[in-house]
């Protein structure tokens, strides 16, 4: 592997070598497939050989990147789960109280 100095980020380097030299071993070929999979990681494959770059690796990193969570209260479950899960299970019930209502009326004209 060639220093950070001659390093060139859109050099393709192999699945592996970006395990073991940029991730530090933490992850493993078989996660960088499945970051490519979910469309968090770009992977090119000439032969029989999958590659990616640096430039690719940054990219991936701030895909995966988790939010900090929304501060809430200690009666609510979580913030991002509050109000639109009511307002679904809302518009739900509404839906269902109108056939109900549509019903009654046919049948009330027999």
């Amino acid at each position: 592997m060639t220093r950070d100095a001659d390093l060139n980020f859109s050099d393709m380097i192999t699945l592996d070598d970006a395990c073991k030299h940029f991730l530090g071993g933490k992850v493993t070929v078989a996660t960088l497939r499945a970051l490519h999979k979910a469309d968090k990681l770009e992977i090119y494959r000439i032969g029989r050989r999958d590659f990616t770059t640096i430039s690719d690796l940054r990219t991936m990193q701030q895909k995966c990147r988790v939010e900090a969570p929304a501060p809430s209260s200690g009666s609510t479950r979580s913030a991002s789960a509050g109000r639109s899960a009511t307002e679904r299970a809302s518009a739900a019930q509404t839906a269902v109280m109108m056939k109900l209502e549509q019903r009654k009326k046919s049948l009330r004209g027999t």
